[in-house]
């Protein structure tokens, strides 16, 4: 018998936003949680809903969809976390978890909206723009593969890095390699039938979960 899903409109630890946030948990997970203060966190990259957490000024904080792998499962393997299958942080329902590496856990992350010293290049996941070589005579150096494909798993030691001539070219090919190291955990770029390369430099959309 399949268990039943509540929903729950919880606050947000944001104390500024006077709206709920919707979270989805098992009605059996719920019936031994719902004494505890539950709070949604934003995500500071996308704005979006993020983990719904318990007592997080306390020693031991809390988070919801870890303790509900636990109540199942017991304990989660050694060396991994319990990931978002469908990377919405706030569906905290037991089908949608699953014990995960870092590494797995980062490659089934949405790119950031932002990076390290400003906004991303590329609108895709794992790919970026090299910065332009100024020559001796002033001019800038023209790349006929300016794109960079990259792609990592530390934990394996796994690195791929390669160049290409369009930002779309770069896209298939971290599709390619994601799919092929990491299986169900790779999220994969949603690329247009019809697309060539797109021109912009700065990132239009995300791309869970680095």
């Amino acid at each position: 018998m399949v268990d039943k899903i509540v929903t729950l409109a919880l606050p947000y630890r944001d104390r500024r936003r006077i709206d709920k946030a919707t979270v989805f948990v098992d009605a059996h997970v719920w019936a031994t949680q719902s004494h505890r203060h539950w709070e949604v966190l934003i995500n500071d990259n996308t704005g979006e809903d993020s983990y719904v957490v318990s007592g997080i000024d306390a020693k031991r904080p809390r988070s919801l969809h870890r303790e509900a792998y636990l109540m199942e499962y017991g304990e989660v393997p050694a060396g991994k976390i319990v990931d978002h299958i469908n990377r919405v942080r706030t569906d905290c329902r037991l089908v949608n978890l699953r014990p995960a590496t870092h590494s797995e856990n980062s490659c089934n992350r949405d790119k950031p909206r932002k990076r390290k010293g400003g906004a991303p290049t590329s609108q895709y996941k794992g790919v970026w723009r090299k910065r332009p070589r100024v020559l001796k005579s002033g001019r800038l150096r023209e790349e006929t593969k300016p794109w960079v494909c990259e792609v990592a798993v530390k934990d394996r030691g796994q690195k791929h890095t390669s160049t290409h001539a369009t930002e779309v070219e770069a896209a298939r090919k971290y599709n390619e390699v994601a799919a092929a190291w990491m299986g169900g955990f790779a999220k994969r770029n949603r690329i247009p039938a019809d697309s060539e390369a797109p021109t912009t430099t700065a990132a239009s959309s995300s791309g869970s979960t680095q």
